[in-house]
């Protein structure tokens, strides 16, 4: 499938966002905390506005604020006008007959948004009759099927009888979908709709969005971190900080010649799929806290250009373009705006990231290790890892009903000073795959060697001293640092774990904190009084203070906004190169494994279905998985995103509880899909093995002779 262009917007404004403010109650009865601070939108019918941000800058507040669905702490103000009826200060019986019917919402959080105790069903036929007073009920379940179809939920009938918790994380998404095109409203608002979906998950549901605003012609606001989800999506673009948009502009501009240097700075702080690989734009700083800001333009003390007037004054959100002047005069944002004053030079340059942000020095993926790989020595070796769980049915007395099997067969080589990349959709069995291997035990099956030493032979001394070589950095920093203990103690934790001395104690902690970009002066400040960036700064001084060889890094910067992300990353390259570390690295992320891993093993269902070079898997894959979850990636480039074939898998992974003859993947592959019955049977009753491209062949673009795949019938 190839997105289409995006869509050319004329006439009357369907929905007008003018000077909207939206203010907090304070804590104990202080001045009022601003949320968002005079926020100007223009929404066309049949139009996609993208509006991207960090977390705080006021994205959700604002198109919560457009449907009257903030708490009772919050002071609205402003005007938000749909077509020529003013819905600020509306009563609250009229504002619910708009919600849903002109203004529907998909929130990011479908399992929070039903209501777990009701059918799926019957709350789609609520949201269809309680709009649609004469419509009887056996009609209205008719017309939920098809809306489940629509959005291409498998047998939708029987889906109708189903609990919020019994549909996964994509079908939920699809079916909060359904429920908010139900109406054929005019208006889509959808937060932050693909987070925490995998990315096959997050193709389908953005291709039922696009059917969706085919199907009903509703214009559609789009909140998103994700650039590449917005550069796919968006006709226009609005990017916020601090409450503000401080630049708007369509998509194609936008993204080729940005003219705020915070908008830059998100550019340039993505890792792309096609890029090359070297040193990310980190934004310097956090943002200020939105009780606290400072005079003048707020992103002043993080930006690369600031001049003395940027903080005496707040800039307006001045440029070029055609205007579009409401009945009452006021005039709404059009053509390509900037609040910053050097708007107009940064237009006339276009320059780069890198010319505008200071590029840190980071070492190339390969100078840590220039010894060419078959010579350095192996850290760890995986195969045939297999670990299964219980099912268990009952609840005073249980007993067994089968198994589990979450990993079934994985293989992994990482050698020293190499990144390893491994990644696949939730459910694969990637978490425990690492658990296996910080257990330092014998495995259920197969075999683990660590520094060359097998676990199954260690014994509770030797595996207790081994652990010093393998460490964890874990995806959320907050959840793994303990919150009553200062910085330092929490860094020197392991050491003492290792009963180190005293005095090397002492001398490690400040120099573990200077290495991870942090004053050791702050060793005795708390975890919640550090930004979400320098808590996982934290996790990595204390994972790297007993001098590990080998770090697990499950998911790092999946839970950082794309400005810190790019920093903790340049960090982890540094580290790698100055150390002489090694790093298994979990993500769903494939763009930041083409960014930091020297080699990618790609899990599906318990299984290595494809590993090799990242230069080779990600450029000739040979697994149509892989060629799937590739294809998926969105890139922060409107042209070539708009332009890319997609390959959308069919529904979810199947059940790890039921072992799979053949190959797991047939029931999605499109291989298997234009196979003839022969080739099929092979396929239904032969497990493919994990098997090598042969000799190297003298074709230009061959694929490399330690590229495997388990497919029979592999990409040439």
């Amino acid at each position: 499938m190839t997105t289409t262009a995006t869509t050319t917007t004329t006439g009357t404004p369907l929905l007008r966002v003018r000077d909207l403010r939206v203010d907090f109650t304070g804590p104990r009865g202080s001045a009022p905390v601003p949320a968002v601070r005079g926020v100007d939108l223009t929404l066309h019918r049949g139009e996609t506005l993208g509006i991207v941000g960090e977390s705080g800058s006021g994205k959700s507040v604002t198109a919560l604020a457009v449907l009257g669905l903030l708490p009772g702490t919050a002071r609205v103000r402003g005007s938000v006008r749909l077509d020529d009826r003013e819905l600020i200060g509306l009563p609250g019986r009229e504002l619910a007959a708009v919600r849903g019917r002109r203004i529907a919402m998909v929130f990011q959080d479908p399992l929070s948004a039903f209501t777990p105790v009701y059918r799926i069903g019957d709350q789609l036929v609520e949201a269809l009759r309680i709009h649609r007073p004469g419509l009887n009920r056996p009609a209205a379940r008719k017309r939920a099927a098809e809306l489940l179809d629509l959005v291409g939920i498998p047998a939708p009938d029987r889906a109708l009888d189903s609990f919020p918790h019994e549909f996964s994380g994509g079908m939920r998404q699809r079916a909060m979908i359904a429920m908010a095109v139900a109406n054929d409203p005019d208006v889509l608002l959808a937060d932050e709709p693909t987070t925490a979906l995998d990315v096959t998950i997050q193709a389908q549901v953005l291709d039922v969005l696009r059917t969706a605003r085919r199907e009903t012609g509703a214009a559609l606001v789009l909140v998103s971190h994700d650039l590449g989800v917005i550069a796919g999506m968006a006709d226009r673009v609005a990017v916020m900080y601090a409450g503000r948009v401080v630049e708007t502009a369509g998509v194609d501009e936008l993204f080729a010649a940005p003219r705020h240097p915070y908008t830059l700075g998100l550019v340039g702080a993505v890792p792309r799929l096609d890029g090359k690989r070297g040193p990310l734009v980190p934004i310097p700083g956090t943002p200020a806290p939105m009780a606290e800001l400072p005079p003048g333009c707020p992103f002043a003390a993080r930006c690369p250009l600031v001049e003395d007037r940027c903080r005496t004054a707040e800039p307006p959100l001045t440029g070029d373009g055609t205007a579009d002047t409401d009945t009452d005069g006021r005039t709404g944002p059009t053509g390509h705006l900037a609040a910053c004053v050097r708007a107009g030079e940064l237009a006339e340059r276009r320059p780069a990231p890198t010319e505008v942000y200071p590029v840190p020095e980071v070492p190339a993926a390969s100078a840590a290790a220039p010894v060419p790989r078959e010579q350095r020595p192996p850290v760890l070796e995986v195969a045939g890892l297999t670990k299964t769980f219980p099912l268990l049915k009952g609840t005073a007395f249980k007993r067994r009903i089968g198994s589990v099997h979450a990993v079934d067969g994985v293989e992994l080589s990482i050698r020293e000073g190499e990144t390893l990349g491994l990644v696949g959709e939730s459910g694969s069995g990637k978490s425990t795959t690492l658990f296996e291997l910080l257990r330092l035990a014998a495995p259920e099956s197969g075999r683990i060697e660590l520094l060359g030493r097998d676990t199954a032979a260690l014994s509770r001394a030797e595996a207790h001293r081994m652990r010093s070589d393998l460490q964890i950095v874990f995806q959320d920093p907050m959840a793994s640092l303990d919150p009553r203990m200062p910085v330092g103690d929490i860094v020197a934790e392991p050491l003492r774990a290792q009963r180190a001395a005293k005095d090397e104690i002492a001398r490690r902690v400040p120099e573990l904190l200077r290495q991870v970009g942090l004053d050791p002066a702050h060793a005795v400040r708390y975890p919640h009084q550090f930004s979400g960036g320098q808590r996982q700064r934290i996790s990595i001084a204390r994972a790297l203070a007993v001098r590990p060889r080998l770090l697990v890094l499950d998911e790092p910067v999946s839970a950082l906004d794309v400005s810190i992300q790019a920093g903790v990353l340049n960090l982890l390259q540094s580290l790698k190169a100055e150390l002489g570390l090694s790093y298994l690295f979990v993500s769903h992320d494939l763009s930041v494994i083409r960014h930091l891993a020297d080699r990618v093993s790609v899990m599906y269902l318990g299984r290595t279905v494809e590993q090799g070079e990242v230069s080779a898997v990600f450029d000739r894959p040979r697994h149509p998985y892989t060629r799937a979850l590739l294809s998926a990636v969105p890139l922060p480039d409107p042209a070539a995103e708009r332009t890319r074939t997609r390959i959308l898998l069919a529904g979810d992974p199947p059940s790890p509880t039921v072992r799979h003859t053949g190959c797991p993947f047939r029931a999605r592959c499109p291989v298997y899909a234009g196979l003839d019955a022969g080739a099929r049977g092979r396929c239904e009753t032969e497990a493919p093995p994990l098997t090598g491209a042969g000799p190297l062949p003298e074709a230009p673009g061959a694929p490399a002779p330690d590229h495997r795949a388990a497919c029979h019938f592999p990409e040439a």
